[in-house]
């Protein structure tokens, strides 16, 4: 893997210890050339201390323990271990198995959410939302577990079992005259894509349900993207199959739009934060409408995410915004008993 264990003699003192692991990390963040192009790494570093109270293996342990506190500090840094550490460890490692143990118990149920056209207010497609319900029959939202799943590599039959259920899901409902031409949307992880196993988990999926490539839209955010050196070929490959591909909370990544050019992108997301004062704000009105006029001039397909209020909905009208979802359009809900009519207090445009 990616770790690897550096073992210090003679270090009397924390500031020893920080010392030489900061003279590590810099060594590591020198560039590398690699096929021709420069490439920069870093390193998340935990220190732990041994004495004759320790044995290899827990001195071991306490420095990967520290090690993963500086991965959720932020990574590229430095955590000296102490008994805090120890007990953030303990229940990670107790939520780990607790999650294990629900994926195992079939705990995850999937929920939908309408995306709408904004005129005409029928549903274009829904997006598969997962949650995990509790022992009292309530339900847990993903960001209870999401990211621990992302850390552990849970992630990944997590990922299949949602993409299996809603291209499931969806091709019963596309068995309705009314939804013949439904879409679904998946959100896909960062962990997903550098497995390597996507492409493979996306055929099957679309086997075994037997749901049209292009009905399935999967969801990759802007800031994943931007950091996976894999999507190109794992987009291709998607594209290849036919599947269309939607950059999730665009706007937020902070980086070059170069991408829209080189990579296979369908459908833009725009980011929820910048509907919150879509109305009353000059600035984020503009960026919004420049983000119209972007995805017309390249041929996307652009959904507004957040949709909460009805001034809103009418703005994004005003602008041109195609699609869009949010809780005043519809929240998530059961397929069993989602609701593919327009709430009764919005009105076609």
């Amino acid at each position: 893997g990616d770790e690897f264990t550096i073992l210090c003699e003679d270090l009397t003192s924390d500031s020893d210890a920080e010392t030489l692991a900061a003279r590590f990390s810099a060594a590591l963040g020198e560039p590398y050339i690699i096929d021709g192009v420069e490439v920069m790494i870093t390193a998340s570093i935990g220190v732990a201390f041994a004495d004759h109270h320790r044995t290899a293996a827990r001195s071991i342990e306490d420095a990967d323990a520290a090690m993963y506190k500086a991965k959720e500090r932020g990574r590229n840094r430095i955590e000296i271990f102490d008994e805090r550490t120890r007990d953030a460890t303990h229940s990670r490692l107790t939520n780990q198995t607790e999650l294990r143990h629900a994926l195992d118990a079939g705990e995850f149920v999937v929920h939908y959410q309408p995306i709408r056209s904004l005129d005409e207010l029928n549903a274009t497609g829904v997006e598969a939302l997962v949650r995990r319900r509790a022992a009292d029959g309530s339900l847990i939202g993903p960001e209870r577990f999401i990211g621990l799943a992302e850390e552990t590599g849970l992630i990944i039959p997590l990922g299949s079992f949602v993409l299996t259920e809603a291209c499931q899901q969806a091709q019963l409902w596309r068995g309705d005259r009314k939804h013949e031409s439904l879409g679904v949307s998946v959100n896909v992880s960062a962990r997903q894509i550098s497995h390597g196993g996507l492409v493979d988990v996306v055929m099957q999926a679309l086997g075994d349900s037997e749901l049209p490539a292009e009905a399935l839209t999967l969801e990759i955010t802007e800031s994943t993207l931007m950091g996976m050196t894999e999507s190109p070929t794992t987009l291709r490959q998607l594209r290849d199959l036919g599947v269309a591909i939607a950059i999730d909370d665009f706007g937020t990544g902070y980086s070059s739009l170069d991408y829209l050019r080189r990579l296979p992108i369908d459908v833009l997301k725009l980011d929820q934060v910048f509907l919150q004062d879509v109305a009353t704000h000059h600035a984020t009105e503009a960026i919004v409408s420049s983000t119209v006029k972007l995805a017309n001039t390249l041929g996307l397909d652009l959904v507004a995410e957040g949709i909460e209020t009805n001034e809103q909905l009418d703005l994004l009208r005003h602008l041109g915004c195609p699609q869009g979802q949010g809780f005043h359009l519809g929240r998530p809900a059961d397929p069993r008993v989602l609701d593919f009519d327009a709430p009764a207090w919005i009105h076609a445009a």
